[in-house]
């Protein structure tokens, strides 16, 4: 019996080791779950086809079912005073997407640069359009079919800018919007962005946010921005100058938001948890990015959504651009950085903390060639057939229950 001590105890050590370690896993998994519940509120749901939409034919060809839906849709946004709808593409949708065109055109001076730049960034933006269609991006047709699908005075816009894939760019494209935004009749606007559009938009409600404390965080970087911008040069004075000034025009519009699969990166103001709604591509019980062993498949829905995070940036082939981008890191946190790119994607990051996210299956899942024509699942979202679809949830989530 007593040579038998040593085993019972040994097996006794042994239940209390396995006790211990799963009640520690139990302890982590808990941890885990508050820390996901804490990320941002969401809700999942299918993609549900509702009415048919023939994307070959114009507005008045399409079936009489979805025509009414779409106007009743258009009611409904009428109804809370929209009466503009601006449509933005993300990265590398745009008209310049890796700054070639504005490389080439610092060969030319004054107005010859910019008619220079112009005139290969239209031609660039026309064969973009018909070759990607609606494939992360918003073509004319799209843009016909809601405005003419809508009625009741809505007008659809489809915004331009350059695309490229880093923290100047998306400035640009920041004092690009301002512009367009403020020269609209309307001051009822909704605006949809795909992908790094959302990063637009962030800034966007940084700047729109009141100066009510002027100390704090967002207006100490919305200052550093301006100085950068200011003592590198990379905007004229009298421009940034235009812009702070359209800035405070647009804070007396009221503007909502709506990103499809655009990633966590650039902070949302608080201020905007009403007024901003998240669509992203996702398939999983958690609200978080899938392995990317699960990317041949589609398995978890938007890939690019989950890695298009800090440190993914790809850097200008413009050397003055290199600076900028340097010194807004320290405002956006990393651009072009492989180390710190691979610790946020492991992360697997879905949500936004501020807002509501829809993690909507949007049933793209398919084998490998499916899965490198819907881009990893991040172009899914603009196709034609999700179109009624996007807007329903969008009426729904953002505006139904304030009517």
């Amino acid at each position: 019996m007593r040579e038998l001590v040593p085993y019972i105890l040994a097996f006794i050590f042994s239940l209390v080791a396995l006790g211990l370690f799963l009640f520690v896993l139990y302890v982590q998994k808990r941890k885990r779950i508050k820390i996901r519940k804490a990320e941002g509120e969401y809700i999942q749901m299918r993609f549900q086809e509702m009415a048919k939409l023939d994307p070959s034919k114009p507005y008045l060809e399409q079936n009489s079912q979805w025509k009414g839906e779409m106007y009743q849709l258009g009611a409904n946004f009428s109804a809370v005073g929209i009466q503009d709808i601006v449509l933005v593409h993300g990265t590398f949708a745009g008209h310049d997407p890796i700054d070639l065109f504005r490389m080439a055109g610092n060969a030319w001076t004054g107005f010859q640069k910019i008619k220079a730049q112009e005139g290969m960034q239209n031609k660039f933006w026309k064969l973009k359009n018909m070759a990607i269609k609606d494939l992360g991006n918003f073509p004319p047709h799209y843009v016909d079919l809601i405005e003419k699908g809508f009625g009741h005075n809505i007008k659809a816009h489809a915004f331009a800018w350059s695309s490229a894939n880093h923290h100047w760019a998306r400035i640009q494209g920041l004092f690009s919007l301002v512009s367009y935004l403020a020269a609209l009749p309307n001051q009822r606007i909704l605006l949809v962005g795909h992908s790094h559009a959302g990063q637009i938009f962030a800034l966007l409600a940084w700047f729109l946010t009141p100066d009510l404390f002027l100390e704090s965080a967002l207006n100490k970087k919305k200052k550093a921005i301006i100085n950068i911008l200011r003592s590198l040069n990379a905007w004229e004075n009298s421009e940034i100058d235009d812009f702070l000034k359209k800035i405070a025009i647009l804070r007396k519009y009221r503007l909502d938001f709506v990103t499809l699969g655009t990633a966590g990166r650039y902070p949302w103001p608080k201020a905007y948890k009403n007024k901003c709604l998240h669509l992203i591509n996702h398939r999983g019980k958690q609200p978080f990015g899938g392995s990317l062993f699960g990317v041949p498949l589609g398995i978890s829905g938007d890939y690019i959504q989950q890695m298009a995070l800090a440190g993914s940036d790809i850097p200008s082939p413009i050397k003055s651009d290199w600076k900028i981008n340097k010194q807004l890191d320290s405002i956006l946190g990393a651009g072009t950085n492989a180390k710190i790119w691979k610790d946020q994607i492991k992360k697997r990051q879905r949500l936004h903390p501020v807002g509501k996210n829809l993690l909507i299956d949007y049933q793209d899942q398919g084998f490998a060639l499916n899965s490198i024509l819907t881009v990893l699942g991040h172009g899914s979202y603009t196709r034609y057939k999700m179109l009624l679809f996007n807007f329903s949830v969008i009426w729904k989530h953002l505006y139904a229950k304030k009517f």
